[in-house]
């Protein structure tokens, strides 16, 4: 997979206009996407090719011009047609947070003051190029998009709850990073905390702890494969950065109440009842 990320930050500072970052993907052989959720609504806008965004009880086919804003904390991931290379435009930017209740959206393109394709090209060559004021102008494009998208759904915006949020870094990265060796040290440093304030102030915002919070997704993204893929449980235990299957199974029975064998057989046996049914 071809994969440019482009911090939309000053030499790595965290800037006050709450941006994140943009990223541009194409498909190619080596494609592979966890499920994966943000903090924040992400926007994906498909610049080129065929392929699905899949969600926990829906897929979406995603076709050249299509914009799709994915709700905050929702586990999803994408696949490529083979011979159609799907190329996405990701805008992470922790402003864009508004309240609606599905997975997703979609909002057609003439919804849009600035056309679309034409946005994010700016947005790239932008952030590339770093002239004078960059990233004010892209904090302008965004607004202007910001509105299109209030305009068009009557959502309500909902910016200001997530701009105080003192863990706000810890949850993205966690969210992020959940099949990879994440320290306490390493979040806590995330936020220029110490790890026991880092603790209570995360508990108290989220009502659990981080490592807690660490277990969730790597379990809710496990359900998600079982769900979804068939995969191997021993191929899910290294996907989720177990060391061994049988410490994937122990932490999965911890939270599910049953093995990930049993809640797929479960789970099959619930949706042939559902199908019979019908």
């Amino acid at each position: 997979m071809s994969h440019s990320y482009y911090p939309l930050s000053e030499d790595g500072k965290t800037n006050n206009l709450m941006l994140n970052a943009l990223a541009v993907s194409k498909y190619e052989q080596d494609w592979s996407s966890l499920p994966h959720s943000h903090p924040h609504l992400e926007i994906t806008y498909v610049r080129d090719g065929l392929g699905y965004i899949k969600f926990q009880n829906d897929t979406v086919e995603l076709r050249k011009g299509m914009l799709l804003i994915i709700n905050s904390n929702v586990l999803h991931f994408e696949e490529s047609d083979n011979n159609n290379a799907l190329e996405l435009y990701y805008l992470n930017h922790s402003s864009l947070n508004f309240n609606f209740a599905d997975d997703y959206l979609i909002i057609p393109a003439d919804a849009f003051t600035i056309p679309l394709g034409h946005f994010f090209k700016i947005i790239e060559t932008t952030t590339i190029e770093k002239k004078v004021n960059w990233l004010k102008i892209i904090s302008n494009l965004i607004e202007i998009i910001s509105i299109d998208i209030v305009r068009f759904t009557n959502l309500k915006d909902n910016r200001a709850a997530i701009r105080h949020s003192k863990v706000y870094p810890v949850v993205k990265y966690i969210n992020e990073h959940y099949n990879q060796d994440i320290s306490m040290d390493e979040l806590a440093d995330l936020v220029y905390m110490s790890k026991s304030n880092l603790f209570r102030t995360f508990k108290k915002e989220h009502g659990i702890t981080p490592q807690q919070y660490l277990i969730k997704a790597r379990m809710s993204a496990a359900l998600f494969l079982l769900n979804n893929l068939d995969l191997s449980i021993n191929k899910i235990a290294t996907m989720l950065n177990f060391s061994e299957p049988s410490s994937f199974i122990r932490a999965f029975k911890a939270f599910q109440g049953c093995t990930p064998y049993q809640y797929r057989l479960n789970n099959k046996q619930a949706l042939l009842e559902t199908t019979d049914l019908e």
